[in-house]
């Protein structure tokens, strides 16, 4: 088996012969190298270079004459289309391509060749298209699966390899992913053995805002006061990725539309240090009293069930402490292709 479908270069020829504004099409790109077939002549790019020529000239409607008296002038590629008989071969693609069946076509026609793209800078492709399959069911399987796969779904399989090869070797070591969720009941255990709080600071309202001074806190103090930008992202990450809430008016758990898949990423708090926040959010039990342990029996519950309805979620906290552009943009496509992330918050 070759890296190309030879009915869907016939189809595509054919058609671009009846229609070559399809060329113009912003929806369709299209160059000589679809038409390579490696090992054998250059029969079909010629007539591809002949059509987009024609076409530029501002041809409306290509007949095969029309191609056969442009390539007449061209000794070496008039040969080549002669010697695989050119003229029978636009007149049957004329004859028998489709419009309707243009998109189907030409989607097959460019899968192949961004295989050979591949294939060309040294990847191994087999995983999608084994060429040494000769066993007539495997090819029936293989063919199935290549023919349901997109144009970006080959893509992010390439890049979903290049992506677990670069996490492996540049990704910052003190880098940290985990669900949401985890760890989150022992955090409320640790809270309630050891209420969140470090070295008193001078003043109430101080102590009451930083819960005193902690190691691995950054305090920046500064005009206008603190405006929560954090808190307020967390919490829109939190709604959109949640499908379920506790209405303190209500006093019951309402169900909110299905959780969207969500990736917070932080660069300056472990996920440890937002799930408070988070679990507050959910559950409407006060921030501080989750972090003081010091909870009633009804709290407790509501505090149980917002663990549950937060481990059912698709949300992801990425921690990177040191990052730059080129490493938050790998981490971006590393969740949209694993965790099907949709919502990015970026603080």
């Amino acid at each position: 088996m070759g890296l190309i479908c030879k009915r869907s270069v016939f189809q595509v020829l054919g058609n671009l012969m009846k229609k070559p504004s399809l060329l113009d099409d912003e929806k369709y790109k299209l160059t000589k190298d679809d038409f390579y077939s490696e090992g054998e002549s250059s029969f079909y790019v010629i007539i591809f270079a002949a059509i987009n020529n024609l076409h530029e000239q501002g041809i409306e409607e290509i007949d095969i004459m029309m191609i056969d008296s442009f390539l007449s002038s061209y000794e070496v590629q008039y040969k080549v289309f002669n010697d695989n008989n050119g003229l029978e071969y636009l007149e049957n693609a004329l004859e028998q391509s489709n419009i309707r069946n243009f998109d189907y076509s030409y989607n097959r026609l460019k899968k192949f060749s961004l295989l050979r793209e591949y294939k060309k800078n040294g990847f191994d492709i087999k995983d999608i298209y084994d060429e040494s399959i000769i066993n007539p069911k495997e090819q029936e399987l293989m063919m199935e699966k290549f023919d349901n796969m997109t144009l970006q779904d080959i893509v992010n399989h390439f890049e979903e390899k290049q992506l677990k090869i670069r996490s492996v070797f540049l990704i910052d070591e003190q880098s940290e992913c985990q669900h949401a969720a985890k760890g989150a009941r022992q955090l409320l255990k640790k809270f309630k053995e050891e209420p969140d709080y470090g070295v008193s600071l001078i003043g109430n309202l101080q102590n009451t805002i930083f819960r005193g001074a902690k190691p691995k806190t950054l305090f920046m103090r500064s005009a206008p006061s603190n405006l929560g930008k954090t808190r307020l992202s967390l919490a829109e990450a939190t709604d959109l990725a949640i499908d379920e809430i506790y209405d303190l008016e209500k006093k019951k758990w309402i169900y909110r539309n299905k959780g969207e898949n969500v990736l917070f990423i932080s660069t300056e708090m472990e996920a440890e240090r937002l799930q408070p926040t988070i679990l507050s959010y959910i559950s409407g039990v006060k921030e501080s009293k989750i972090k003081d342990g010091d909870l009633t029996p009804e709290e407790d519950q509501r505090l149980e069930k917002a663990v549950e309805v937060l481990e059912k979620s698709n949300f992801w906290i990425e921690y990177v402490p040191d990052f730059d552009t080129q490493m938050i943009e790998t981490k971006i496509k590393q969740h949209i292709i694993e965790n099907q992330a949709q919502y990015i918050f970026f603080d």
